[in-house]
Order: structure tokens, then sequence, then C-alpha cells
């Protein structure tokens, strides 16, 4: 990632009120945020920021989306357009088997539901600026 430049983060949840939370948390860590409602729509939104040459540092994608493609059908599209897309699972599930192997789904790291500021921060420093 250029150090030059704030981190691109797309949010992906069904409800929009947590879609809201996470906006409001990721600008306060003084991240660039865009936001999906359902996994077509942001592996849609992954694709055209590649195309338009300001590709996404990471994608939040939650587990379960009611009527849509949730974290797995997601993460494939993602790699399928970015095989080294960084991704991180959003649950509140935290007993579902996903979430206990996240990484064998191609998964960086998982953030629990409901979404805590300095948590969310510590996750995403160590995933998009590792060593530091």
């Amino acid at each position: 990632m250029d150090s030059g430049r704030r981190a691109r983060i797309l949010v992906m949840d069904d409800e929009a009120g947590v879609r809201d939370i996470a906006r409001s948390l990721l600008e306060h860590l003084n991240y660039e945020v865009n936001v999906a409602a359902h996994g077509d729509e942001a592996v849609d939104l992954f694709r055209q920021a590649i195309h338009e040459g300001r590709p996404f540092d990471l994608v939040i994608v939650d587990l379960m989306v009611k009527g849509g493609k949730g974290g797995l059908e997601t993460i494939e599209g993602l790699k399928s357009v970015n095989p080294d897309v960084r991704a991180v699972l959003s649950s509140g599930l935290s007993s579902d088997p996903v979430v206990a192997e996240y990484r064998r789904y191609g998964f960086s790291g998982i953030m629990p539901k409901p979404y805590r500021l300095r948590e969310m921060e510590n996750l995403l420093g160590t995933i998009l600026f590792p060593g530091q």
C-alpha cells in the first residue's frame, strides 16, 4: 500500500445500521470507506475500483446475508478478481465453523460483532500495516 494515501476499505453487510456504524468507526480511524449491501455489489465495486486504478486495500464481509451472497460466496468472487485480496470476515456468530477456521476460507482476520473501535483498529493495523 502506498504510504502517501489513506487505506481504502470496502464493507459488505446487509444491515444498513451495521454499514453505518462500520463506516463511522472506520472514517474515525482515517480510512476511506465504501459500503455494499450484498456480495454481488461488493464484487462489482471491488472490480470497478481496480479498473479505475483505486483498488481497495481491504474488504470486510459479513458472513450471513439475508437474500444475497454472504461471506463465503463473496470471498470467492473477490478472489476471482484478485487472488491476493485481503478480506476480514465479520460475524456475530462465534460458533460458526467458518469463523473458527476463517483462514482456511481465505480471510485474513475475523471481526466480531458488535464492533469495538480499539479491536477494529488493532486488527486492521495488523493486516494493513504488518510489522509496524
